[in-house]
């Protein structure tokens, strides 16, 4: 049985059973190549710790058995590292709060309270970017687009340039909803390369988002920042999403729906929070092209179109931990 038994922010501590005379290779396309344990006459449980790995990073390690040189077909484990823990004062901040400094005191507070600014995402938050030396510490952000608010983009965005971070899973729904989200490597040739590592974030009163990101100091992919926009996508499964948009100050305003060639009416809600849709019925791993009319007296207002993908079916053959 190869599996985890212990892991923090930097390290990973992995156990398996050993057999009599049998040799092992532990591999990883990340952190080591390759780490060789010989055989010998004792059975027993190997244990071993790899450590000096970056926070809320995703690791894959293959396990393979060595008998008379022949070698086993090898077994997966993946596992993510914990979120790194933000010294605030004396003590450390749990994993959904932020450490603020008032008056040289050091407290845990909610991040949606107290968070850094980023106001121009290309430039003061790179993971890889300009390379000038500089580095933002691990802590909760807010994107701006200048002085619109932003938030990492969940889907392929050419204006962000050839190399840039996007999401790979929806943004949370509920107020003051924290979530782990994986964050994809893309450039001009694929959508999503590969994914690394994840990040958290938190949906705010406001209607803004708020991201834990850590240090990073290496030199190529920035976070992919967009506007927000008051018709999105709020939550999505394989068969279903769910659309989210601004209601109108006007209780004589109604909506229509348009996509796959349908139009839906849709009454405006009571009151002046957000209207929400859920179309059921669609096809996993299909892409929509939805469009929305605020309706006024039978007129029809400006369109608004946005376009969005349900999850695919995928039979996951490793173990997440």
């Amino acid at each position: 049985m190869f599996h985890l038994i212990e892991k923090n922010d930097t390290s990973i501590t992995l156990q398996w059973s050993k057999q009599k005379y049998t040799g092992y290779s532990l591999n990883s396309e990340s952190k080591y190549t390759v780490k060789i344990f010989a055989a010998s006459d004792a059975d027993g449980p190997v244990v071993f710790t790899v450590s000096s790995l970056y926070p809320a990073t995703k690791y894959t390690f293959t396990l393979f058995s060595v008998f008379e040189n022949a070698r086993s077909s090898g077994v997966q484990l993946t596992v993510i590292t914990d979120h790194q823990a933000l010294p605030c004062g004396e003590t450390f901040c749990a994993p959904d709060l932020n450490c603020f400094i008032n008056n040289g005191s050091a407290q845990c507070v909610d991040p949606c309270e107290h968070h850094t600014a980023l106001d121009d995402w290309s430039s003061q938050y790179n993971q890889y970017g300009n390379c000038d030396g500089s580095v933002v510490p691990g802590g909760w952000y807010s994107f701006y687009l200048g002085q619109t608010r932003a938030h990492i983009t969940e889907t392929c965005e050419e204006k962000c340039g050839r190399y840039y971070l996007k999401l790979t899973e929806p943004h949370p729904t509920e107020y003051n909803q924290t979530v782990t989200l994986p964050v994809c490597h893309s450039d001009s040739v694929s959508c999503c390369n590969y994914t690394w590592f994840i990040i958290k974030a938190k949906l705010c009163y406001g209607d803004f988002y708020v991201y834990k990101l850590f240090d990073e100091r290496r030199c190529y992919y920035p976070y992919c920042a967009v506007p927000n926009q008051s018709f999105r996508v709020s939550g999505q499964t394989k068969t279903s999403i769910t659309l989210q948009w601004d209601n109108v100050n006007n209780n004589n305003v109604s909506f229509i729906l348009k996509f796959n060639g349908t139009e839906t009416n849709i009454s405006g809600p009571n009151g002046d929070g957000p209207v929400f849709y859920t179309i059921t019925s669609l096809t996993a791993g299909t892409k929509y092209t939805f469009t929305i009319f605020p309706v006024l007296e039978n007129v029809r207002g400006k369109a608004t179109s946005i376009t969005a993908v349900t999850g695919k079916t995928t039979n996951i053959c490793m173990e997440v931990k």
